[in-house]
């Protein structure tokens, strides 16, 4: 049972990193093209 709960726990974990990971490259793709539009 516990190791069942601890890879739920890292799949989750998991999951929201790589989220974040997608997240920051949208921000940077953002505002790579809010540069060159300001430009």
């Amino acid at each position: 049972m516990a190791k069942a709960a601890a890879m739920i726990n890292h799949l989750v974990t998991t999951r929201a990193t790589i989220q974040l990971d997608i997240l920051s490259k949208l921000i940077w793709a953002a505002r790579q093209l809010f540069k060159t539009k300001a430009l």
